[in-house]
């Protein structure tokens, strides 16, 4: 748990929405320095795929991870399925590139017509982006809220959770009108208006940024007080 003074952003489901994202970090730091906060960054996964522009998405994270102290990716279920994909069989990469990882492969420069495999993803993909994935957390607790993809499963610890359900579940958790301890702060479900959903035991801030072109984040101070940014 963090129990330091920095200030946190968390940023909703990015989906290749480059600019939207570089947008949005800029007004962080603008704010920040403004402010004279120290802050992080925490992006709740969903980085890639759908979008027009997963890798120079992806080239902003690892920047921000970077140049940002106590900055976090967490890891969506779309980076997930990536991952399986590199490692897994046929299936793992239709799965994929059927659920989007078409259009990230676009921006990574894969040829149009070469057979996709889990090597050639491998390559095209790189290191640098695929180290990123493969180091991002589950969940990031702070002193009042807790961060994650997807949601929590009511009445099961937080360090006890599936990483399954903390990357996909909506089912018991979006309907869950009870206390979760800490209030969640999500992605994962897109927002059925564009604005962020602030409810008594959760933070939805996945506004659909690929369909909208609103893209979202809240800033939760030390305090655990809460004001939403938007691109």
């Amino acid at each position: 748990m963090s129990q330091d003074s920095k200030h946190t952003f968390a940023i909703g489901d990015v989906h290749g929405c480059a600019a939207l994202l570089d947008e949005l970090l800029d007004a962080i730091e603008s704010k920040a320095l403004r402010e004279s906060l120290d802050y992080r960054v925490v992006f709740l996964g969903d980085i890639i795929d759908r979008g027009p522009d997963s890798r120079a998405a992806m080239d902003l994270v690892v920047a921000t991870l970077r140049d940002v102290p106590g900055s976090k990716l967490i890891l969506g279920n779309h980076e997930s399925l990536l991952l399986r994909a590199i490692d897994g069989d046929d299936f793992d990469v239709y799965r994929w590139t059927s659920q989007g990882g078409d259009a990230a492969l676009h921006t990574y420069g894969m040829p149009v017509g070469d057979r996709i495999t889990s090597e050639s993803i491998r390559n095209i993909i790189g290191t640098e982006h695929l180290a990123c994935m493969e180091t991002a957390e589950h969940y990031v607790e702070l002193e009042h809220h807790i961060l994650v993809h997807a949601g929590v499963r009511p009445g099961i610890p937080i360090d006890e959770q599936s990483h399954h359900d903390l990357m996909w579940i909506r089912d018991g958790f979006i309907d869950c009108v009870e206390s979760f301890g800490k209030i969640i702060v999500h992605g994962h479900t897109p927002n059925v208006g564009k604005e962020v959903e602030v409810w008594p035991n959760r933070i939805a801030i996945d506004t659909f940024a690929y369909e909208t072109s609103i893209l979202s984040a809240v800033h939760i101070t030390p305090a655990g007080e809460i004001s939403v940014m938007q691109s």
